[in-house]
């Protein structure tokens, strides 16, 4: 007997990490408060609410803030066909003091990790237009091996494959092999969106320009651009003419930054949507830029 797997239909596949920022309010972290949380869950939710269609591959906890991320996905249109939950793990955590710079985070992993590949993710890959995922959903199997079996189908099949590396040793002390796996897989990537700190744990650098960066990153194999975000100064990226350029960060006054965590989901968004219009490079960097400055003025991981 045949069986029929009818795939989503979406211009973008979000696949990783989803999770729950407990995020401190107050210095003295006496308080903390709730965010939906997981940096491509984040992406997937920014892109609908710009108004793109997007399904999300992953795994929660069958828990009350399972629940909460189902529900979250439920308010913002995402479609979640291919997000599973289990009974026998607890929904992922991560807990964030916002009063350090940058901000420190402690990793509590469990449901997320375990989504395993599926026909209806792999018939979903050759719908879309894009697939996204980071260097956070490779940290641990069986989801590591979901997501680079993923990717490689993605570029087999001439999908735009975008990024985040963020990769921190910390998610996943013990794996001598966490990190080449993340550089292995990014000879498949288009588009990649590492920051300072990204690149620092990744290439363990401290004083290298942006320049001497965005080539270590492309010389792993990169196929379109890297995107090296630099904070409150701006955007180092590769043009079209294969060219480094310079963006400059729109200035915000110190008074009205709120909340740093999600600014890089929020750029990383708004400049997919550009890229999903087929808008020029500069153009969606710009338009990444204004999205991520609107987002620093409150607390919280989305748009």
């Amino acid at each position: 007997m045949i069986k029929i797997v009818n795939p989503v239909h979406a211009e973008l596949l979000s696949i990783g990490e989803v999770l729950i920022d407990f995020i401190a309010t107050q210095e003295n972290l006496e308080r903390f408060q709730r965010f939906f949380g997981g940096s491509p869950a984040n992406l997937a939710i920014n892109l609908t609410k710009m108004g793109h269609k997007t399904v999300f591959a992953g795994c929660t906890g069958k828990d009350f803030l399972g629940k909460y991320v189902y529900d979250t996905f439920k308010n913002f249109n995402v479609d979640t066909t291919l997000l599973s939950e289990l009974k026998s793990k607890s929904t992922s955590l991560i807990v964030i003091n916002e009063f350090q710079d940058p901000p420190k985070p402690i990793f509590y992993k469990n449901a997320d990790i375990e989504y395993e590949f599926n026909e209806l993710l792999e018939a979903t890959i050759e719908k879309v237009k894009i697939v996204h995922t980071t260097a956070h959903a490779l940290s641990f199997e069986p989801l590591r091996t979901t997501v680079i079996t993923a990717v490689k189908i993605a570029a087999e099949n001439n999908k735009i494959v975008t990024f985040d590396p963020n990769y921190r040793k910390q998610i996943n002390p013990f794996d001598p092999s966490y990190l080449a796996v993340v550089l292995d897989l990014l000879k498949y990537v288009d588009y990649i969106k590492p920051s300072l700190d990204d690149a620092q744990e990744i290439f363990q650098i401290n004083s290298l320009n942006p320049e001497e960066i965005i080539k270590l990153f492309k010389n792993n194999g990169i196929k379109q651009s890297v995107i090296l975000t630099c904070g409150n100064k701006g955007v180092y990226y590769i043009d079209e003419s294969k060219n480094i350029k310079f963006e400059p960060a729109v200035k915000i006054p110190t008074k009205e930054v709120i909340g740093l965590t999600g600014a890089g989901d929020a750029f990383f968004a708004g400049f997919i949507s550009s890229l999903l219009k087929e808008k020029p490079l500069n153009a969606s960097i710009q338009n990444g830029i204004r999205i991520a400055s609107g987002k620093i003025k409150y607390k919280g991981t989305i748009i």
